[in-house]
């Protein structure tokens, strides 16, 4: 699984400035507690972490991304600050409508919010989406790391998308225990204890999660992974 360097101190910029002049605009509408949607998860993992510790409002956090009105367009995404998700940029295309379904199945989501604003990064695979949170599900945000990675460093991955290559889903919130394996210029891989990289169509933008003396913390998202879903 790739997923973008240099993904720190750009997210960390843009948190700060604000998002006070986004280069885009999608909106969508409706926003809030009724099941709806469909999903499409993490290859061969788990529906509990394995590395890393999170209360029941930080697992909230990690919300699937559906893109426009069909079913199979959907991504993943993860809530660093109230109001504010990290997804992938290559699931916020222009003109079309997004919103965040929260819980952990997407097929039955416990709330729906609606995403008003997009900004996509100006080079990485990533977005900074904003949304007006839902009373229905307490989320509990999950701050971006303060440093890099490192390579040999563990991560679990956490997504909605395809648990195999043929497109067989439950719709569940899935992790897997993943390895940084080598760092780039522009981004950085991690695969898991099969050297496969964990991730299927679906899972973009879903987080990388570490844990920190400070708790955990999101390290990236991800970009793609392998084109089998290996």
């Amino acid at each position: 699984m790739r997923l973008p360097r240099g993904f720190v101190a750009a997210w960390m910029a843009i948190l700060a400035s604000g998002c006070d002049s986004p280069p885009e605009l999608t909106t969508a509408s409706g926003a809030g507690c009724d099941p709806t949607g469909q999903s499409l998860q993490v290859v061969g993992g788990g529906s509990s972490p394995e590395l890393v510790s999170l209360s029941s409002a930080q697992r909230a956090a990690v919300a699937a991304l559906v893109v426009g009105t069909d079913p199979a367009g959907l991504c993943s995404a993860v809530v660093v600050e109230p109001g504010r998700a990290l997804t992938a940029a290559h699931c916020t295309p222009a003109g079309v409508e997004l919103a965040l379904a929260f819980g952990d199945n997407v097929w039955s989501p416990a709330a729906m919010s609606a995403v008003h604003t997009v900004q996509q990064h100006e080079r990485l695979d990533a977005a900074l989406v904003e949304f007006t949170p839902s009373p229905c599900v307490p989320v509990e945000s999950i701050s971006i790391i303060e440093a890099q990675v490192d390579t040999g460093q563990a991560a679990e991955i956490a997504g909605f998308g395809f648990t195999s290559p043929t497109g067989s889903s439950s719709g569940d919130l899935q992790f897997a225990a993943t390895t940084v394996v080598d760092i780039e210029p522009d981004y950085f891989v991690v695969e898991d204890a099969l050297d496969h990289s964990a991730a299927c169509l679906g899972d973009s933008g879903g987080p990388l999660l570490v844990a920190t003396a400070n708790g955990v913390r999101v390290a990236g998202v991800l970009d793609n992974g392998d084109s089998g879903c290996d």
